[in-house]
């Protein structure tokens, strides 16, 4: 499970809440998440762990979002890029860089 919440410097904030299962039937790893821009939770990312590092997509009809979770001497690190449309590659959306307190 993982819980996140980003504070903007005038008060506004983001939530989001997470939940990480593996898929008996298909041994993927599946990302259920949602948060707090109001939209309604879709269908899970899959992936797969590989050299240590998680990696998920999620295919929507707005594109796919693709996340890399990587943890590397206790700091765990999550990438998210897009495909958004017919768009040939992934852009870069953000980087999260989490250390425990």
């Amino acid at each position: 499970m993982q819980s996140y919440r980003h504070i903007e410097p005038d008060g506004t904030h983001f939530e989001g809440h997470g939940v990480f299962t593996v898929d008996p039937d298909h041994g993927e790893t599946l990302w259920y998440y949602v948060d707090s821009m109001g939209r309604p939770p879709e269908a899970p990312a899959r992936g797969h762990w590989e050299d240590g590092t998680l990696r998920l997509e999620r295919r929507s009809p707005r594109g796919t979002a693709r996340h890399t979770f990587k943890v590397d001497g206790g700091v765990l690190t999550h990438t998210a890029e897009l495909r958004l449309g017919d768009a040939p590659t992934f852009s870069p959306f953000m980087v999260s860089v989490c250390r425990r307190v």
